[in-house]
């Protein structure tokens, strides 16, 4: 493996200098050392282990001025204490080509990052409050690098995409065009898979002062032919519009007026049962900032149908059922998944690819919206306060959201749901004019689900702390500290293979009572704004009272070292 690396790399270099006019390199490095050990009045796995990882992603930039870039990221990734590079694996992490059409056209093909709606193409991201110790982002960003989650909220996938912006000088602003098609499942005959392929387009005209308008069309179907002479056949297809009104006093407000609304057609025929059917959406949102505080209010009202159904917006990053790979079983029983495990590199936690149904989850986690804001069964509204110091001394944020079901399930008796997150953080060395950073920051977030009749009652919160005191420079001492709390009862039935509830289908009764808590201490050194080192301990403590008789408790201390360089 090692010769073929070494041989590659000139490979790339010899090729890059001899057809391209500009070749950029660039990349990340991590160093990842950490402990684990558990404790417990009883356990079936190891109480300690121990891991970690040495890699290097390398990017290569390819161009020939516009008409054509090659990229490329290759990755040479070593397992902590192997001997002599035993355990050194070599993959490339991406490859893309992109270039110009008659100077006219974009394209990108291979590994592609997209984003459209939040109702057709959109990653949501499940974490309740952003404004978390630096802690538990630091190890949450390993996270959302390895899964390829963006802060665009994009999905990586594998096709071909086509854009153009097209300007115009009266009327209009300019027309924006989009094309793609990637391809989500390989034809597998010995699972009756055929190929299935998402595409699809959009168009957006900003008329530049005033309005903007967009229409999306995305599907994702499998096609004919490639499982031989099989009647199998799934078509999934999402038709949306976009409205943006804009009316801005200078220096003084800014509004907007945001709105989509669409439908979702579905047919899923297997052989056995042949289903279709379609639903709709509408999402309307009013905001205002008044410039001169830098407060910003926002309200909206959102309704989606029972049976809307939108795959590349509706699949989870986190699967409500995945096996844990630290501890797996604690107490002589699977280790259900923590809030530690949330942002930790559990890998049967996340998901990567398109779903075509709607994924199981945990209720305690984002009961409202497991789904994102494109969660079918839903209607309700969001109420938005925020504020943040031109001087960056604070910044504020308070979300308030009342929804419930449109139709019930198990029972006539709708769900209600009440969500309420507040966020804050105070730089408290911009007001007494300390060069160092010393800041505070916090929050809580927390959710209610009731029900009448077949009752409902669960209620689930979390809350965070942090501190951050640069006490020498560039050195920073960290503390956070995370807590999370569920009780109550949900009833809780899946939809099916065709994505919708069955008469009389399995229904499973749900009841909680469990306490966690995260504590973390730390320090990073930040040697430049591309690179850091990061040592910290975090203790996590577990107690899950929902079964009488039944011990289910225990601690967890993660001792964790973490260098990245980015170049």
């Amino acid at each position: 493996m090692n010769k073929k690396l070494f041989i590659l790399i000139p490979l790339l270099s010899a090729f890059s200098s001899l057809f391209a006019q500009k070749v950029e390199f660039y990349g990340q490095g991590r160093a990842v050392v950490e402990n684990n050990e558990a404790n417990a009045d009883s356990t079936l796995t190891t109480p300690k282990t121990t891991g970690g990882y040495t890699l290097m992603d390398l990017g290569f930039d390819i161009s020939r001025g516009e008409i054509l870039k090659a990229n490329t990221i290759l990755r040479v990734r070593n397992g902590f204490g192997s001997f002599d590079g035993d355990d050194v694996t070599f993959e490339f992490r991406q490859m893309r080509l992109e270039g110009l059409i008659g100077k006219v056209v974009k394209y990108e093909l291979g590994d592609l990052d997209m984003k459209l709606t939040p109702y057709t193409i959109y990653n949501f991201d499940p974490v309740a409050n952003s404004y978390e110790s630096e802690l538990f982002s630091v190890k949450r960003d390993v996270v959302n690098y390895e899964n390829f989650y963006t802060d665009e909220n994009t999905w990586r996938l594998q096709g071909v995409n086509t854009f153009t912006t097209l300007k115009f000088n009266k009327g209009i602003k300019t027309l924006g065009l989009r094309a793609f098609g990637t391809r989500t499942l390989a034809a597998n005959t010995a699972l009756g898979q055929a190929d299935r392929f998402l595409y699809g387009a959009s168009a957006n005209i900003n008329q530049g002062k005033f309005a903007e308008v967009g229409v999306n069309y995305v599907e994702m179907a499998d096609i004919a032919g490639t499982l031989g002479e099989s009647d199998l056949s799934y078509d999934n297809s999402v038709f949306t519009g976009t409205l943006t009104g804009k009316y801005d006093i200078e220096d003084v407000l800014e509004g907007r007026l945001e709105a989509e609304f669409g439908q979702s057609s579905y047919s899923h025929d297997d052989g056995t049962v042949d289903t279709s059917y379609t639903d709709g959406f509408y999402d309307v949102a009013i905001s205002a900032k008044y410039l001169p505080l830098g407060i910003k209010l926002k309200a909206g009202y959102s309704v989606v149908g029972t049976n809307f159904i939108s795959p590349a917006a509706q699949s989870r990053r986190y699967t409500g059922e995945g096996a844990l790979s630290t501890f797996p079983t604690v107490n002589e029983q699977a280790r259900t998944q923590t809030i530690f495990d949330r942002y930790s590199q559990e890998s049967g936690l996340t998901n990567t690819g398109i779903s075509p149904t709607l994924m199981g989850y945990l209720p305690i986690y984002n009961n409202i919206n497991p789904y994102g804001v494109a969660t079918p069964n839903r209607q309700g509204i969001n109420v938005e306060l925020s504020t943040e110091d031109k001087k960056e001394r604070f910044a504020v944020n308070v979300r308030f959201q009342s929804s419930s079901e449109i139709e019930g399930v198990n029972t006539e008796e709708l769900r209600s749901f009440t969500g309420i997150q507040v966020g804050a953080k105070v730089n408290i060395n911009r007001f007494i004019g300390w060069r160092k950073q010393l800041s505070l920051q916090g929050g809580y977030a927390s959710e209610s689900t009731k029900r009448d009749g077949l009752e409902v009652d669960l209620t689930s919160s979390v809350i965070d702390a942090g501190l951050d005191i640069e006490f020498l420079t560039r050195l920073h001492l960290l503390v956070g500290y995370k807590a999370f709390s569920a009780k109550g009862n949900e009833w809780f039935q899946g939809r099916n293979q065709y994505n919708v509830y069955e008469e009389g289908g399995d229904v499973e009764s749900l009841t909680f009572d469990e306490t966690q808590g995260v504590t973390a201490f730390g320090l990073k050194y930040n040697f430049s704004n591309r690179a850091f080192f990061v040592a910290q301990a975090q203790l996590l403590s577990f107690d899950d009272k929902s079964v009488e008789n039944v011990d289910n408790k225990y601690d967890l201390t993660n001792i964790y070292f973490n260098y990245t360089l980015n170049f």
